[in-house]
């Protein structure tokens, strides 16, 4: 018990830090040079960007217990090889369509000007947002 309320407070006050950052927060900065007045690096290949995007999606434990929990309603012992890989396959597919989409549409630069436009006000509603569930998580009884 003692040690669920440490990592709940932890939590709490953890989601509260960063709801009071993302409340600070100026929006994207278009800086030209970094730190030391060197030029930044430019963007990164497709293929960074793709393998950074995958490492990021294969390392996301949320990703991975989400697909055990839907597997594990569909997929037990008895179900065919090629039924469990055409699951896989299609999950695969799936968020490959998906992520290749958001890609394409925030790529665009009539879409990523307008949403760098913005992105002073979407940090300060997600910040209001985790103050919010952190707090609901402090006061939380279980």
């Amino acid at each position: 018990v003692i040690l669920f309320s440490i990592l709940k407070y932890a939590g709490a006050a953890y989601l509260f830090y960063i709801g009071i950052k993302s409340l600070r927060s100026t929006g994207y900065q278009q800086d030209t040079a970094d730190k030391t007045g060197q030029p930044k690096k430019s963007e990164m290949s497709p293929w960074q960007a793709l393998w950074c995007g995958f490492l990021t999606n294969v390392l996301n434990p949320k990703a991975t217990l989400f697909f055990l929990a839907v597997f594990s309603q569909f997929i037990g012992p008895q179900t065919p090889l090629t039924a469990q890989l055409t699951y896989g396959a299609t999950c695969i597919i799936m968020t490959g369509l998906w992520f290749s989409i958001v890609a394409i549409v925030l790529t665009n630069p009539k879409v990523k000007a307008a949403f760098l436009r913005f992105t002073k006000w979407i940090d300060r509603i997600c910040g209001c947002l985790l103050i919010g569930l952190g707090i609901k998580l402090a006061l939380s009884r279980a």
